[in-house]
C-alpha cells in the first residue's frame, strides 16, 4: 500500500534534509577564475547577458554569461571571489579597509582584487565601497565558513514548472555559449529560465507533483528525473512526457481544483498516479489521459475525495482514460462523470485491489467502466478484476462494467452497486467469462431489454452474493449468452455454473414485442447448459408474464437450494433439454392460472435430494407434489 499526503514533498523534506548541506555556489569562468555565492536563500536571475545573484542579505553579484562555464555547490568558497576581501582572509571587515588605505597611499595593489567598484582604477572610492559593504552586512560570501545545517535544493523556475535539484546529487552545473544551462543532464535555455533559487524544500526522487489552483497549475519535478521529463503547462492543462529511456518507476501526484484543466501523461514504463484530493473538470476533453501501455498504480489517498469530469461532445474515450492497465488501491474516494462517452476506460485490464476505497460513477453517456485491448483472445490482459472497494453506478446510459474484446470479469471481494435504467444495456458485461468467488453484487435492472449480468461464454458463480431487482420489460437478471454471428468476438458460449453464490432476485417485468419476436422478462436466461451444485438461488416473480429460469440446453442439479415463487402464467423453470437432479433442494410454488412449475422438452430425471412443488390456479384448483427422491 502506498501512502501519500497533500504536497507530500514538504513532509519528505523534513527527513531528506537532515543531510548536511553546502555553504556556497561556486561560479567558474572561462579563464579558470572562480567566484562564490552564499547558497542559502540565494536567488539567481538573468539580465542583460549576465547572471545576477541576489543574496539573502540584499547584496548582489553579477557575472557575464559569455564568460560563465560552470556552477557547483561547495563548502569552500573561492578566496578571490569575495568582493572587498582585500587581504584574502575569507571575510570583509575593517582589516580590509586598513589594507586598502595602505595600498591607495602606496599606489599599489592588484587591479582584479582591489578595484572593488569596478571602475578600472584603485583609489579612495574603493575604500568607500568596502566600507559600504561592511555597513550593509557584508558581501555574498566566500572563504571557508561552515556549511549550513540543512541540505539545499536548487530550484530552476521555468514558467509553471519548477525543477528541484538536490545539492547532494546535482554535481557540476554547466553554462554553454551564454545561452544554455545544464543540471543533472537536464539542459535549459537561459531564455526559458525565470529564476534559480535555493532553499531547503525538496521533492523526493522519482516524483512529479502537480497542484491545480482554479485556472492555473504548477508542477514540481525532482532533479534526478528532470532529464527524462518534458513539461508543458497552459493554464491548468498539464502535459507531462517521460522519454523512452526511462527504466525506473515514476510517481505523479495530483492535488487541488480546476474547472478548466486536465492532466495528460505519455510514457512507456510502469508508473504510479497518486490522487491526493484533486478535482478536475475539462470542458473540451478528458480530465485525465494516461497514454502509457504499461501498469499504472492509481492510489486514492486515504481520506481524500477525487472528482473528474470531461466535457460533452468531444472526441475523448473517457473522462479518465488509461492506455494500459490501471490498478486501483488506497482508501480514498473517486467520483467520475463521462459526458462524452465512458466515465473510466482502459485499453487493457482494470484491477481494484483489496485496499481500494469508494469508486462512484455519477453518470456516463456510454459505459461506466470500460476495458478491453482489441479483437484478440487475451484473458491475461482483458479483464476487470475486483478484490475490494465499493463501486456504485447511477446515470449510466451504456453498460455499467464492460470487459470487452474477449474480456473477463472476476469479482473476488468488495461491493458492486449498479442501477441499469437505460434500454438494452448490461450492469456487468463479460465478453467471455464472468466469475464471482466473493464480494456482493447488487443490480437494479429497470431498462427494457437489459441485463443485470451477462456472460458471453461462461458464467461461474462460486461464492459471494448477487441481489437483483429486475423490473424492465424483456430484461434479464443473469444471462448466459450464445452468439453465432461470426462478427461477434465470442461464439457458441452461453454456459452458467452455480457453485457457491447466493442469488436473490425479484423479477416483475413484462414481455416486449420486437418485430415478430416476443422477449420475456426472466430471472436467469441460459443459452446453453446450466448447472447448480452448492449454492442458494431464490427468485420471486410478480406480475403475469415474467419467468424465473429458462435454459436452452440441459439443467443439471447436484446440490444447493433452488426456490421459485411465481404467480405468472409461464413455467417457473423451463428447459429445452433435459432436467436432472441428484441432490439438493427444489421448491417451486406457482399460483398463476394454469401455470406449470417445471416444463421440460427433454427428460426429467430426479434421483436424489428433496422436491416440493405447489401449483394453485385462479380457478380454485390446487395440485401439490411433495416428495424426497431416492
Amino acid at each position: 500500500m502506498r501512502f501519500f499526503t497533500t504536497l507530500s514533498f514538504l513532509l519528505f523534506a523534513s527527513v531528506a534534509l537532515m543531510a548536511q548541506g553546502f555553504a556556497y555556489l561556486n561560479l567558474t569562468t572561462a579563464d579558470g577564475a572562480e567566484r562564490s555565492i552564499a547558497a542559502a536563500q540565494v536567488k539567481i536571475t538573468f539580465a542583460d547577458g549576465a547572471l545576477v545573484a541576489h543574496g539573502a542579505d540584499g547584496a548582489e553579484a553579477r557575472v557575464s554569461l559569455s564568460d560563465l562555464v560552470s556552477m557547483q555547490f561547495s563548502n569552500t568558497g573561492a578566496p578571490t571571489s569575495l568582493k572587498g576581501d582585500i587581504n584574502i582572509d575569507g571575510n570583509v571587515d575593517v582589516s580590509d579597509v586598513t589594507t586598502m588605505v595602505s595600498l591607495v597611499l602606496a599606489a599599489e595593489g592588484n587591479l582584479e582584487i582591489c578595484d572593488v567598484n569596478e571602475d578600472g582604477k584603485i583609489d579612495v572610492s574603493d575604500v568607500t565601497t568596502i566600507t559600504n559593504i561592511i555597513l550593509n552586512g557584508g558581501s555574498l560570501g566566500g572563504g571557508d565558513t561552515p556549511a549550513p545545517s540543512e541540505a539545499q535544493t536548487l530550484w530552476v523556475h521555468t514558467g509553471a514548472t519548477k525543477w528541484a535539484f538536490s545539492d547532494q546529487q546535482v554535481g557540476v552545473m554547466t553554462f554553454s555559449n551564454g545561452s544554455a544551462f545544464t543540471a543533472q543532464n537536464k539542459t535549459f535555455s537561459i531564455a526559458d529560465i525565470d529564476s534559480i533559487t535555493v532553499n531547503t524544500t525538496a521533492v523526493p526522487d522519482y516524483q512529479v507533483m502537480v497542484t491545480y489552483d482554479d485556472a492555473a497549475a504548477v508542477a514540481w519535478v525532482s532533479g534526478n528525473i528532470a532529464a527524462h521529463i518534458t513539461s508543458t503547462i497552459i493554464g491548468a492543462h498539464v502535459n507531462i512526457t517521460q522519454d523512452e529511456t526511462v527504466a525506473s518507476e515514476y510517481t505523479y501526484s495530483l492535488s487541488g481544483s480546476t474547472d478548466n484543466g486536465s492532466f495528460a501523461n505519455t510514457g512507456s514504463y510502469k508508473s504510479t498516479l497518486v490522487l491526493n484530493g484533486v478535482n478536475i473538470t475539462n470542458p473540451t476533453g478528458a480530465a485525465v489521459s494516461i497514454n502509457n501501455g504499461k501498469r499504472l498504480a492509481v492510489v486514492l489517498n486515504e481520506g481524500t475525495v477525487n472528482t473528474f469530469a470531461d466535457g460533452a461532445g468531444g472526441s475523448q474515450k473517457a473522462a479518465l482514460y488509461f492506455g494500459g492497465h490501471p490498478e486501483f488501491e488506497g482508501g480514498g474516494t473517486l467520483n467520475v462523470t463521462g459526458n462524452t462517452k465512458h466515465a473510466i476506460a482502459a485499453k487493457e485490464y482494470v484491477q481494484l485491489k483489496k485496499t481500494t476505497g469508494d469508486i462512484n460513477i455519477l453518470g456516463a453517456v456510454s459505459d461506466g467502466i470500460h476495458c478491453g485491448k482489441g479483437n484478440m483472445g487475451d484473458a491475461e490482459n482483458n479483464h476487470f478484476t475486483m478484490s475490494g472497494g465499493t463501486v456504485t453506478m447511477t446515470g449510466v446510459k451504456g453498460d455499467g462494467i464492460d470487459s470487452d474484446d474477449y474480456g473477463c470479469i472476476y469479482i473476488k471481494g468488495g461491493k458492486v452497486n449498479i442501477t441499469v435504467d437505460a434500454e438494452d444495456v448490461t450492469g456487468l458485461k463479460a465478453d467471455s467469462v464472468f466469475t464471482i468467488t466473493g464480494g456482493d453484487v447488487n443490480v437494479t435492472v429497470s431498462g427494457n431489454l437489459s441485463q443485470g449480468i451477462k456472460a458471453s461464454w461462461m458464467g461461474n458463480f462460486n461464492g459471494g452474493s448477487i441481489t437483483a431487482s429486475v423490473t424492465g420489460n424483456g430484461s434479464k437478471g443473469i444471462s448466459g449468452k450464445c452468439f453465432t454471428d461470426p462478427l461477434k468476438t465470442t461464439l457458441n458460449g452461453g454456459y452458467l455454473n452455480f457453485n457457491g453464490t447466493t442469488v436473490k432476485m425479484d423479477v416483475s417485468g413484462s414481455n416486449v414485442v420486437v418485430g415478430t419476436d416476443t422477449t420475456r422478462c426472466m430471472g436467469i436466461k441460459c443459452d446453453k447448459d446450466m448447472t447448480q451444485s452448492a449454492d442458494t438461488i431464490l427468485i420471486n416473480l410478480s406480475g403475469t408474464e415474467a419467468k424465473a429460469i429458462d435454459v436452452e440446453g440441459t439443467f443439471t442439479r447436484t446440490g444447493g437450494i433452488l426456490e421459485v415463487n411465481s404467480p405468472t402464467q409461464t413455467p417457473a423453470v423451463k428447459t429445452n433439454g433435459n432436467f436432472t437432479m441428484s441432490d439438493g433442494e427444489l421448491t417451486l410454488i406457482c399460483t398463476g392460472e394454469e401455470a406449470n412449475a417445471l416444463s421440460c422438452d427433454g427428460n426429467i430425471a430426479i434421483s436424489g435430494g428433496s422436491v416440493e412443488i405447489r401449483c394453485s390456479g385462479a380457478k380454485g384448483t390446487t395440485a401439490v407434489a411433495s416428495f424426497t427422491a431416492q
